[in-house]
């Protein structure tokens, strides 16, 4: 096995840097953002789910572990009403996010 010596060409030159003042354009001014209940209800859902899990690791003691019992019934009305926050929120969104773009 030999060995094979390689040699690179030179490097080009670099490019002319341009001279005197150069114009820039401003960047397009961004829309206010307002603060509205949309964002609020975005969160809520989130929450919901949140607060069935938290339910749930805390009924499970309590419960002997069997799922019986009107917390399981909380966990059960708190998951669903997430559930059904989160498609509905899911559903407006394309219409909310339109409305955003520049």
């Amino acid at each position: 096995m030999g060995t094979e010596v390689f040699r690179r060409r030179p490097r080009r030159p670099a490019p002319v840097l341009p001279s005197g003042e150069i114009a820039l354009q401003a960047p397009p001014e961004l829309p206010k953002v307002r603060n509205n209940l949309a964002q609020l209800l975005m969160v809520l859902p989130m929450l919901g789910g949140a607060g069935a899990m938290m339910f749930l690791f805390a009924g499970a003691g309590a419960g002997g572990g069997r799922g019986r019992g009107p917390m399981m019934w909380v966990v059960g009305g708190l998951m669903g009403a997430s559930m059904l926050g989160m498609t509905l929120m899911s559903v407006g969104r394309p219409q909310m996010g339109k409305k955003s773009e520049l």
